[in-house]
């Protein structure tokens, strides 16, 4: 009897292993383009037309119709330039390049990193090119605050890594201080100490939730909210250190650090303690700063009735909410289903009764825009009117609770839009919209025909709300602080005549007001004493604005934290509103105070001196210089090695990658030799992502050695060969959706296997010139060790065709399905079913192989072969480790080792009439269906993924000792 071992690769060198792992972190890392096999799809929707505004220090990169926007970046940027040259002690080597975009729907369009961006990426600051990438989002405050934040970081890089050739040679881009760091010092030297942060760090010192920093060193680990107040602690940690140790403590840490590569060392050296021994000193601080303050604060849940629960639900926010007319039924903004949902509530108990819209999971609503957005149900009761990222644009929908679904998308054409309200009798829909570079009001009628904008100019304008009778708009605006300003008031608009009139103004941000059905009573949040709270004021006579606003405004709240989004019950007896605490946002629900002119009343202020003009810097706008945009090719990255054998010779590896300043144009060279020029391996890849449709191109050149062997007459018999493929292939994806595409490849290929010995391996010679066309579908969002929700597919159909008459001729079909359910945010079950069929004259070349790693565990590595295949897998995967210090020999934490149950099985088999599950011969047996079953952990380490399997065999009753089960380690994520 002859038993047959599948083929295996023969071990080249170390340096074989380490190209094969800088290729798998290329691939996985650095180009997750659309073209691969799964993942989501970045749509090129616009065709950009690039201008470069050149000043003394930055490249600003802008799409042609954005020269306003182009020209007040120019200013902000410099401005901030001279700021941080002064705080960090340091000049700018380099030109940085900034690249703006008008909105965040043209930024996730953004090539310079091929990662998806989402809805919650404010801009980012590229490493090696140092490129800084942001949005305009209608805010010029908020704009000039992300300006900053990610020219800091750009400072960080100078310092650190100086120009691209020092990085490559001193390898210091592999040494970086922790990121609460890095992003602390972006925040604190952009805002400061601004009122999110003090409302966060109240909220963590008041309820004990404050994480120490050395917990949060390994970034990669964090979870969500871990992630949140890495920012937020390093922001107050650093402004902590730069107001008791000295605003010059920061840079010094950053040239020190250079040096050393040590962080402890860094800031030791530059502070006189640790990192670790000054957090305690900043957590005391807090709890001195903050205990004394909120003594006779209330927590939200004291005078009003909690509808939701963060802490229960795993939720971080529920918002937006507002009151159905016939007072049943609340309408909320909640992440309680890991997307952003719109959701019913109940407005007695907060039970949740209908999901409305599901947000993130198709394409219409792409991307629900929780911030500086709001809900808007009609006075009838009939609609629902909420905005979303549909495609290139944001819309405006309009929900029918009689239908019970969308009845309208109406697409202003807007960069960006927020903010709808409908008016009483359901004929307009006012919302805030932005346009090159601009934010303003707009009203556009109910069926979408015809829109007016009602102001121009550089300010910001927010939730805009109509009057009862339709005649005015009240709206949140900084046009009397300054367009720069991030201190609001509210207003009130004529909207025959356009005129505008203050009606609540103070220091401090004035917003979210809602009126009573009525019109008599408008309530609205304000922190102008610190903390946001709710505010009451009577509003009956909008024919008289100035009158409005020498009405008093009463306080009606006076919490710990924060309160938002205050909306009438229809009786206006009740206001419900969100609050944050305890790290998250929930909805109450209090009753308004029977006699409000009773409480103590708040005079509004006078106003504020205008702060229209920009900063003032030596930098004088007429000097910047105006260029086309024309291609440019530099380097990305080079990574590279270098080895000597005595058996095999000079061998090495390099890697080299390359694109734009845009990113449109993305170029890879990974070459590797061993022992002479016949073991010469290549692969060129070119991608072109400019347009929708994606185009790429690649040559290549692979030969790789393997051994075969046979079990015969109680000896082996060994044969060596080796495989030899060069060729081309193009490639071309459209995308149809975020979540849909076709791929097309046109491969053109020589195939050459030799065996000296020719007894268990066939020498083969051949061709192959092959199409593929496949369909891919993928909804999915990531957990910590794979994909944790969502649905994924790929239909794929090959076929080769006869040019030469010496072509490998067949065709291939296969699927690919993979469901994931995630439970309680913690605990996933992920199934994946993939099935195939290859057939043609040449079939028999081009088997599926089943067994080892990824497919079958526990059986040996491509055990099975087949012309027809399928496989099952099945595993739950949950959280094991959160966190575990080992103190001996040396100190080091692991933080969030996961773990996964897994079962297996599948085959493959070229005959289906001879085809069998199984037998019972005394006990049931599987036969031609193989299977596998065991236990696995997953512990992430940066960038990587450590993958250790304990798998064996299981032949449908029986599985084997223990003590004989397989060990399967690797470096990948889950399927």
């Amino acid at each position: 009897m002859i038993k047959r071992i599948r083929k295996k690769p023969i071990l080249k060198t170390i340096s074989k292993y380490l190209n094969n792992l800088f290729i798998l972190l290329f691939l996985t890392i650095t180009l997750s383009s659309p073209l691969f096999s799964f993942g989501k799809n970045k749509i090129q929707y616009k065709q950009f037309d690039w201008n470069i505004l050149k000043t003394p220090h930055f490249d600003i990169y802008y799409n042609k119709s954005q020269r306003t926007l182009a020209e007040q970046s120019a200013v902000l940027l410099e401005d901030a330039c001279a700021q941080l040259s002064e705080n960090l002690r340091f000049e700018l080597t380099r030109i940085i390049p900034v690249i703006i975009y008008s909105s965040h729907n043209d930024f996730e369009q953004s090539n310079v990193i091929m990662e998806m961006i989402g809805e919650g990426t404010g801009g980012f600051t590229e490493v090696f090119k140092n490129r800084v990438v942001v949005p305009f989002t209608g805010s010029y405050s908020e704009y000039r605050h992300v300006l900053h934040h990610e020219l800091t970081h750009a400072f960080q890089f100078n310092i650190l890594l100086g120009g691209f050739w020092e990085s490559l040679f001193t390898r210091q881009f592999m040494y970086m201080p922790p990121l609460w760091f890095m992003e602390g010092v972006a925040e604190q030297q952009s805002i400061g100490w601004d009122r999110e942060l003090d409302m966060v760090l109240k909220d963590a010192t008041v309820n004990n939730m404050l994480i120490p920093l050395a917990e949060m060193e390994n970034s990669y680990s964090l979870n969500g909210l871990q992630v949140f107040m890495l920012y937020k602690e390093g922001q107050g940690f650093v402004q902590y250190v730069v107001e008791k140790y000295g605003r010059y403590k920061v840079g010094e840490i950053f040239k020190v650090f250079k040096r050393t590569r040590d962080f402890i060392h860094s800031f030791k050296k530059a502070v006189g303690k640790t990192h670790y021994q000054v957090n305690q000193e900043w957590f005391r601080y807090l709890r001195k700063r903050y205990w004394p303050l909120v003594k006779d604060k209330k927590e939200p849940g004291e005078f009003s009735k909690k509808l939701t629960d963060h802490l229960q639900d795993s939720s971080f926010y529920n918002v937006k909410p507002v009151w159905s007319p016939d007072g049943k039924k609340i309408a909320i903004l909640t992440d309680r289903h890991i997307f952003t949902d719109i959701i019913l509530i109940d407005a007695r108990t907060g039970e949740e009764l209908d999901t409305i819209v599901e947000g993130g999971r198709e394409s219409s609503f792409e991307e629900m825009h929780t911030r500086d957005n709001m809900l808007s149900w009609s006075h009838d009761g009939k609609y629902l009117i909420f905005v979303s990222k549909a495609g290139e644009f944001d819309r405006i929908h309009i929900y029918d609770f009689k239908e019970e679904e969308v009845i309208r998308s109406i697409n202003p054409r807007m960069d960006a839009v927020a903010s709808p309200a409908i008016s009483s009798d359901n004929k307009w829909i006012a919302f805030s919209g932005t346009k090159n570079g601009k934010n303003n009001l707009y009203v556009i009628q109910f069926n979408g025909s015809k829109m007016t904008r009602l102001t121009d100019d550089l300010y910001s304008y927010f939730y805009p709300v109509f009057s009862k009778d339709g005649k005015y708009i009240i709206f949140t605006s900084n046009r009397d602080k300054g367009y720069l300003s991030g201190d609001m008031d509210i207003f009130a608009m004529h909207t025959q005549t356009r005129k505008i009139t203050k009606i609540v103004s103070s220091k401090g941000q004035n917003q979210s007001p809602a009126l009573s059905r009525d019109g008599k009573i408008m309530t609205f949040s304000s922190d102008r004493d610190g903390t946001p709270n709710l505010y009451i004021k009577y509003v009956d006579n909008f024919e008289d604005p100035e009158g409005l606003l020498k009405k008093k405004e009463y306080k009606i709240t006076d919490v710990i934290v924060g309160v938002f989004d205050p909306y009438f019950s229809p009786d206006a007896k009740k206001v419900v509103f969100s609050s944050f605490f305890k790290l998250g946002q929930d909805i109450y629900v209090m009753d308004v105070p029977e006699e409000i002119e009773r409480m103590e009343s708040i005079e509004n202020s006078a106003s504020l001196a205008k702060l229209d003009q920009p900063p003032k810097t030596a930098f004088d706008l007429e000097e910047a210089g105006k260029e086309d945009y024309t291609f440019s090719l530099t380097p990305d990255w080079v990574m590279g090695g270098f080895m000597y054998s005595s058996v095999y010779g000079f061998g090495g590896f390099t890697q080299i990658g390359a694109s734009d300043i845009l990113g449109d144009h993305q170029f890879m060279l990974a070459t590797d030799f061993l022992s002479g020029v016949n073991d010469f391996n290549f692969q060129f890849v070119y991608y072109y992502l400019a347009h929708r449709i994606n185009y790429g191109v690649g040559v290549f050149h692979f030969k790789d050695y393997y051994f075969d062997y046979e079990y015969e007459n109680g000896g082996y018999i060994f044969e060596t060969f080796y495989k030899r493929r060069y060729g081309l292939d193009l490639l071309m994806s459209y995308p149809f959706t975020k979540f849909f595409r076709t791929d097309l490849e046109l491969l053109g290929m020589r195939y050459i296997r030799r065996s000296e010995e020719e007894e268990l391996v066939k020498n083969v010679d051949t061709n192959i010139y092959a199409t593929s066309l496949a369909f891919v579908y993928d909804t999915i969002l990531w957990g910590e060790t794979g994909p944790a929700w969502g649905f994924r597919s790929r239909l794929i159909y090959q076929r080769s065709w006869p040019i030469t008459g010496k072509d490998w001729i067949y065709e291939m079909a296969f699927l690919d399905l993979r469901k994931y359910f995630l439970i309680n945010k913690k605990y996933t079950f992920a199934f994946r079913l993939q099935g195939g069929s290859v057939w043609g004259p040449d079939r028999h070349e081009n088997k599926f192989y089943l067994g080892g790693y990824n497919t079958i565990r526990g059986h040996r590595y491509d055990a099975y072969s087949g012309l027809r295949m399928f496989l099952y897998n099945m595993e739950f995967r949950f959280p094991f480790i959160r966190r575990i210090t080992i103190v001996w020999p040396f100190t080091f934490n692991i933080s969030n080792l996961n773990s996964v149950f897994f079962w297996d099985f599948g085959s493959a088999w070229d005959n289906t009439e001879k085809w069998r599950i199984g037998s019972s011969n005394g006990r049931y047996k599987f036969q031609d269906l193989k299977s596998g079953l065991g236990w696995g952990f997953r512990l992430r380490v940066i960038v990587f993924q450590l993958r250790l399997d304990l798998a064996t065999p299981w032949d449908g009753s029986k599985i084997l000792p223990l003590s004989k089960w397989q060990g399967l380690f690797s470096l990948a994520y889950d399927f």
